[in-house]
């Protein structure tokens, strides 16, 4: 789908090299790089149907009006599926996060966490998970370095880095969390990092799928 869809863009841009809006969609799909993940390539998708609609001539007079209804029709139907398919609670009550879209099993979730943590008020809590920013935002909380541990981000021998950054708070009472889904291989969280709080640290708690350890 990917190369189809890269593919398709470049055959309109080479047919119509003066139309800026065909420029635009090769750059939007730029958010399928580097992952090309379901997610990704749906929304990518989207926005190839919506270029085709855009560049395919329509031999009536209603050219204008019937790629307009094809356009807002594939939008509406779009957003309909995604409500349907993940309840939301709009406005929510999330801090900072009020108006953005979120399924109602996601902050059910995020209360859950909050409210189980406050029972390690006083401690440091390091997130070691793809949440981490979006925790520390809705607590107020100041971002950390070890709150963004995807492969890469630490550069060359990143495991190493991090690890040695994690062993600095060995006895400190600090309170480490990990997912259990970040072992799979399709996640981007490092996985060296993670079997060495595993193997060194005391796990004390979890929250459904979130495992919480104790550097002693």
């Amino acid at each position: 789908v990917f190369f189809c869809l890269i593919i398709n863009i470049i055959y309109y841009i080479r047919k119509r090299p003066r139309d800026i809006f065909n420029y635009y969609i090769l750059a939007f799909y730029s958010i399928m790089i580097p992952l090309i993940d379901l997610y990704h390539v749906q929304v990518a998708f989207l926005a190839g149907v919506i270029i085709n609609l855009y560049n395919f001539n329509f031999s009536t007079i209603y050219d204008k009006y019937l790629k307009s209804f094809c356009i807002v029709s594939c939008i509406g139907f779009s957003i309909t599926m995604f409500t349907y398919s993940f309840p939301i609670i709009y406005p929510n009550d999330i801090n900072h996060f009020n108006y953005r879209l979120i399924p109602r099993l996601n902050v059910k979730f995020t209360k859950k966490v909050n409210n189980h943590l406050k029972k390690y008020e006083g401690k440091n809590i390091y997130y070691l998970v793809a949440d981490a920013y979006y925790f520390r935002i809705i607590n107020d909380e100041k971002i950390t370095k070890l709150d963004l541990i995807n492969n890469g981000n630490w550069g060359y021998n990143g495991s190493k880095k991090i690890i040695k950054e994690i062993k600095k708070h060995k006895g400190k009472g600090d309170i480490f969390i990990i997912d259990e889904i970040d072992f799979e291989a399709s996640s981007q969280i490092d996985k060296n990092t993670l079997y060495f709080i595993k193997n060194n640290c005391k796990k004390i708690d979890s929250i459904d799928f979130y495992d919480i350890y104790l550097y002693e």
